[in-house]
Order: structure tokens, then C-alpha cells, then sequence
């Protein structure tokens, strides 16, 4: 995903360039069929959850993120903390990745936690996702490590979400063969 390419890939290609000049790569979001073109060896890695991985194929882990709301940093509506009844009844930014897999993990547990949160700006990328609470009484449920990038750029502030939403990792994962 983007947010993937936002964290891992600014250092990966610093490295790249001075440890394997001539070395040149294709960077591409995951299509529907990853899986398949993964096992065709059409793509040489992937970098996804850990839920989404294959288990024919061998992986590592390469960090984990925990989750925190962002709001716009002249939102009054909200303080240092949200209760779970503010947290709802606020507007939120929210992500679908259409074709690849529907739900951010965020949104999936809160839905599996009983908890509906109103979309009111649905966004095609988590890159997006700060920059769309700008000048809004908006939240947005992101990972700490795209909110921290964001908010060096945006006037944000980061919020801890009212419910404990399980840390998520990310794994490169390759071609068995």
C-alpha cells in the first residue's frame, strides 16, 4: 500500500542508490491478483499485513505500528483524550483499497468490536488520509508512524483512540521458488 511505500521506501532507496547504483525498481500497488502474479513470480516481493500473507510462500517481518486518531490542531471539539461516544459521533476520513482487499484493518476492528464509525470522506490512498482532517472537525484512525510523518508537514495533533486497536505488522514476503 502507499502507506507502506510512505514508511519503508524513502530509506530503502538512500541505500539502494549508494550501496547498488545501477540496481533500478518497479514500484506498483497490489493488484486483485497479487497472489497469483506472487506465485508466477511476475513480482518479486510484496510488502503486506502479516493476515494477508500466503503460507506457501516463506516471508519476514519488517516492523510493526501501533494506531492513533489525528485531528486537525485548531479542532476544539476535541482535547487531549476522546471518549469512544465522541469517537462515533465525529466524522471520520477512512480508507478502501477497491479490488484489493475492501476494509482497513482499523475499520475491521471496530466493525468486529461492534463499533460503526460515520464515514463522512472516503479516501483511495493512507497517504491521503491527514491531509483531508485539515481544516475539518474530521478524525481519522491512522498508523502512529504516517500520523508522525503527517504531522512534521500538516497542523495536526494525535490523539490516542478510545479503544485498544491490536498493534499490525508488515511483512516482505517472496516467491517460494
Amino acid at each position: 500500500s502507499d502507506y507502506a511505500f510512505t514508511i519503508l521506501m524513502p530509506p530503502v532507496l538512500s541505500r539502494i542508490e549508494r550501496e547498488a547504483p545501477r540496481v533500478s525498481l518497479q514500484l506498483r500497488q497490489l493488484s486483485p491478483i497479487w497472489h497469483e502474479e506472487l506465485g508466477r513470480g511476475d513480482l518479486d516481493f510484496v510488502i503486506i499485513p502479516d493476515s494477508y500473507q500466503l503460507a506457501v510462500h516463506p516471508n519476514v517481518a519488517l516492523f510493526t505500528d501501533g494506531f492513533t486518531c489525528v485531528v486537525w490542531a485548531k479542532n476544539e471539539q476535541v482535547g487531549a483524550t476522546l471518549s469512544l461516544d465522541q469517537y462515533l459521533a465525529l466524522g471520520h476520513v477512512v480508507v478502501t483499497l477497491t479490488g484489493v482487499h475492501e476494509q482497513s484493518f482499523d475499520e475491521w476492528f471496530l466493525k468486529k468490536s461492534g463499533h460503526a464509525r460515520r464515514a463522512e470522506v472516503v479516501a483511495p490512498t493512507y497517504a491521503m488520509v491527514p491531509t483531508l482532517v485539515v481544516g475539518s472537525h474530521r478524525l481519522a484512525t491512522t498508523w502512529i508512524r504516517l500520523a508522525r510523518i503527517a504531522s512534521a508537514h500538516l497542523p495536526l495533533r494525535l490523539v490516542p483512540p478510545p479503544v485498544d486497536i491490536p498493534s499490525f505488522r508488515e511483512v516482505l514476503q517472496w516467491p517460494a521458488h
